[in-house]
């Protein structure tokens, strides 16, 4: 949970990254995606904020959690189709890269119609396969909240900094949101 001076205690880390591995098996083998910390490409945390997460990344994986819980597998491709058009061309790129690895590393329960109609799409080139969209879904089939998906994709995001500024920077992209969006936080 998030603290009222806005830093994440060990539960909800913890909470945070076990939802972050449940939802991307794969996530020691991801690059980069939208967020940059590369030196020879400086971007400001709030900026990318302001730019990607909050106008672009937090609606796109709100709606396919809820295309997801809903069953709902034309609704999780529209929402990949819109994440790839609102994406700059090189965050797309690579979010799509990290989305087909992790494609790559796990299968839809049987049980879970939508997420296989939606991967099959994916492996079909139906639908750009967008890692926002795959981690929304799979957080839905695991009955993980969009609040704690939110959460899990921002600290995956933040992989790149030093280990000591990772959580800093989620409790950072987490205080952004709207409380109404985010249902991570404490009362």
């Amino acid at each position: 949970m998030q603290n009222p001076n806005g830093t994440l205690d060990q539960h909800g880390q913890e909470n945070i990254f076990r939802a972050a591995r449940l939802c991307a098996p794969s996530l020691d083998r991801l690059g980069r995606m939208t967020f940059s910390c590369s030196a020879d490409k400086p971007e400001g945390l709030s900026t990318w904020c302001d730019i990607t997460f909050l106008p672009v990344i937090v609606p796109a994986i709100q709606a396919a959690h809820a295309a997801a819980s809903q069953q709902g597998a034309r609704e999780l491709r529209a929402v990949d189709r819109l994440l790839d058009a609102s994406l700059s061309a090189d965050s797309a790129f690579r979010s799509r890269d990290a989305g087909h690895i992790a494609v790559s590393d796990f299968h839809a329960p049987k049980s879970e119609r939508t997420l296989s109609r939606y991967l099959e799409a994916v492996g079909k080139g139906e639908s750009p396969g967008h890692f926002a969209t795959i981690l929304a879904a799979r957080a839905a089939v695991f009955h993980i909240p969009a609040g704690t998906a939110l959460a899990a994709y921002a600290f995956i995001e933040m992989r790149c900094l030093r280990s000591k500024e990772v959580w800093p920077a989620v409790a950072h992209c987490l205080a952004r949101i709207p409380a109404s969006a985010l249902l991570l936080r404490a009362a």
